[in-house]
């Protein structure tokens, strides 16, 4: 059996597999995510090869689901690396949000499932943004505000497909695409990556409705501050559940409510908006 670590915001999960399409499968999934250093342990995952076609993945001796290498299985898989992670994790705030570099400066996308935040993440990316996640940010509730990303590899519900695969360059293709969803390693949309933990300088709340014009809100500190918390994926572990935390992003970061039909102008739009902000 092989064992490999991969690593966020100061905690590791050892990951164990015994077949080598298990390994071809997570490193797709973790490629930017397996660990260069140690850090504090929280839980092992086995992808174990089972009957067929099919694999058990288990967290230690608990079954968790049986299938084929497939999206439901990336999706069980990131479910319980993500449980693990912060399970306990009273380091930080942790927001489920994209977060992409443009112009020097991080901006950060929050939004829950359906809200087009991995959609836009993608876009951008394609745009020439540096990529850092499309799921989680760990801002850390000490020291000066920082972006601790997660960075898998962008994964789309099915009824993005057509608009992804029009984000691709000649030549390349989506790596795993299913009636379920799809995987998309970020290099293959833009290969410049460039990791970093600056603070964020724009918060940009994605609303994805079909057909709707183009419109930036400016939002109060206030309305920020309960956006943010909808996003908050770490609260029972913090101190007033993670709401002075919040508050203090929210007065620090311009943000925006980005509502969006499709991507028309949505360049302009962003550069006028960075254009206000200090120089990085």
């Amino acid at each position: 059996m092989t064992e490999r670590s991969i690593s966020f915001a100061g905690r590791s999960i050892a990951l164990r597999w015994d077949d080598p399409a298990a390994a071809g499968f997570l490193d797709l999934l973790c490629t930017d995510l397996w660990a260069a250093h140690r850090a504090k342990p929280a839980g092992a995952l086995r992808l174990l090869r089972a009957d067929g076609d099919n694999f058990l993945l288990a967290d230690g001796d608990i079954p968790l689901h049986l299938g084929p290498l497939d999206i439901t299985m990336a999706a069980q898989l990131f479910d319980a690396v993500i449980f693990r992670l912060l399970a306990g994790q009273a380091s930080g705030l942790a927001l489920h949000a994209g977060a992409v570099v443009r112009g020097g400066r991080v901006l950060l996308l929050p939004g829950q499932s359906g809200s087009g935040k991995s959609t836009l993440t993608a876009w951008l990316t394609s745009r020439g943004c540096s990529y850092l996640t499309d799921e989680l940010v760990l801002v850390p509730a000490e020291g000066e505000l920082q972006t601790l990303a997660c960075t898998r590899p962008l994964c789309l519900k099915h009824g993005a497909a057509p608009i992804a695969r029009d984000l691709l360059p000649p030549g390349q293709s989506v790596a795993l695409e299913d009636d379920q969803g799809l995987i998309l390693p970020h290099r293959t949309l833009n290969p410049v990556f460039a990791p970093t933990t600056q603070a964020p300088a724009l918060i940009l709340f994605p609303a994805y409705r079909p057909g709707a014009s183009l419109e930036g809100e400016p939002l109060s500190g206030a309305r920020a501050s309960a956006l943010l918390m909808t996003c908050n994926v770490n609260g029972r572990n913090l101190v007033g559940h993670g709401f002075p935390l919040v508050a203090r992003i929210a007065r620090a970061v311009p943000a925006v409510r980005l509502v969006y039909g499709s991507f028309q102008g949505l360049d302009e739009l962003l550069d006028r908006w960075l254009a206000t902000l200090p120089q990085p």
